[in-house]
């Protein structure tokens, strides 16, 4: 049989990541995490050309992904042989996100779309993102099962359900260990003593649309309580 965590590995697969990560920036140009991902997986490019992005966001008091926007700033601090592989990459991601980003906004803020366009958004992110059709294919399949199953109309409704997704699959707390879960699943629950992490600026909030950041501050008060 195939388990659930099977079923949600194409999306672990450097290629499904390549493309969430992709889907993370539309919805929200400036999510850390996500150019990060995109640099990790990304042939080329490893810590000795990620570590100067950093230093200079410590340096100048900015984001990780401020920094990447000011790049020929500290360029020279990076390897010439990764330079132009890193190059490359930000131009990329750049030019996708704002051919969609627009379109994203405008579902968010209300205007009509359908899971179906929703679908056609993916599959076409997809097909700049993902050049192989048999790697392609999988990944696209899954997420237009979450799409379906769940009625999502933006990219951050189908980001939130792959998460929850991801948390479904978590095991049960353990009453007796350090317990480390996301916002969402910490409903509900209560403990001794919690921390919590990556509350930083360019984290959260996720998106800058009045809404998003409503959301996110709900998430952080079921957090604090």
């Amino acid at each position: 049989a195939t388990t659930g965590a099977d079923k949600q590995g194409v999306l672990e697969e450097p290629h499904g990541r390549r493309l969430l990560s992709m889907l993370q920036l539309i919805a929200n140009p400036n999510d850390h995490l996500a150019w990060r991902t995109r640099m990790e997986i990304a042939d080329g490019i490893g810590p000795s050309t990620i570590r100067p992005i950093y230093d200079f966001a410590v340096q100048e008091g900015i984001t990780f992904s401020a920094a990447i926007h000011r790049m020929p700033e500290f360029a020279a601090r990076i390897p010439a042989t990764t330079l132009r592989s890193l190059q490359t990459v930000v131009a990329s991601t750049l030019a996708t996100a704002a051919r969609h980003h627009q379109d994203e906004d405008d579902a968010s803020a209300g205007e009509d779309r359908t899971p179906d366009g929703l679908v056609q958004t993916v599959r076409a992110v997809a097909e700049s993102e993902i050049a192989e059709e048999d790697r392609r294919d999988p990944v696209v399949a899954k997420l237009e099962e979450i799409i379906v199953a769940t009625g999502s109309t933006t990219i951050q409704d189908l980001l939130l359900s792959v998460a929850i997704g991801r948390e479904a699959l978590e095991p049960e707390l353990d009453q007796d260990s350090v317990n480390i879960l996301t916002m969402h699943k910490a409903k509900g629950l209560s403990a001794d003593a919690v921390f919590i992490v990556a509350a930083e600026d360019e984290i959260l909030p996720q998106g800058d649309t009045a809404s998003a950041i409503a959301d996110d501050r709900r998430l952080l008060y079921v957090s604090m309580t």
